[in-house]
């Protein structure tokens, strides 16, 4: 038997080949081949795929659709816990509300929502009745504004460009006038 520590914190056991125990569900000792290809990387984010712009379109307008006042443009603070009154609201309907805590979870974490957070006065509820936004709720959306642009400006220098246009050109047509 050989004991292995993985990050001071976990220690595995592992059979020595022939005991009978290597189906025991326990860690088997790497062969030498698998110790020089070192430690298994994360994807890469460029592998990792997320929601596409259309179904995030389709989600906002499935929110609008059931409940235009709140999901409007510019889009208005939601009060804290308006998930469940969602949820109560479409079961009341007789509908299904898988759905909704993705597309919610798209609305609220998306630049305009934090923007109108970090500006606003009051958190919106399902039949209109507001709440003051906390200082703190301020000071979380925008520091999640200024994150977010961060990450927009970084995506759009590194984003492949058109042969001979550089990330700091300008359009044709300006270059013309």
């Amino acid at each position: 038997m050989t004991r292995v520590t993985y990050k001071k914190k976990r220690t595995f056991v592992i059979p020595e080949e022939g005991s009978g125990k290597e189906q025991s569900g326990k860690p088997t000792p790497k062969t030498e081949a698998e110790e020089k290809k070192g430690p298994v990387k994360a994807p890469d984010k460029k592998e990792v795929v997320g929601i596409t712009h259309k179904q995030r379109l389709a989600m906002f307008k499935r929110l609008q659709k059931h409940w235009p006042d709140l999901f409007a443009f510019p889009p208005k603070p939601l009060k804290v816990g308006i998930r469940e009154d969602l949820i109560a609201d479409l079961e009341g309907k007789g509908e299904s509300s898988e759905w909704l805590a993705a597309a919610l979870q798209q609305y609220v974490r998306s630049l305009p929502y934090h923007r109108a957070v970090a500006k606003g006065d009051k958190r919106y509820g399902l039949n209109g009745e507001a709440e003051e936004i906390q200082e703190n709720q301020k000071e979380f959306a925008r520091v999640r504004v200024a994150h977010i642009t961060k990450r927009m400006k970084t995506r759009a220098k590194d984003a492949p460009r058109p042969k001979g246009q550089s990330a700091l050109s300008k359009s044709s047509d300006n270059r013309n006038k």
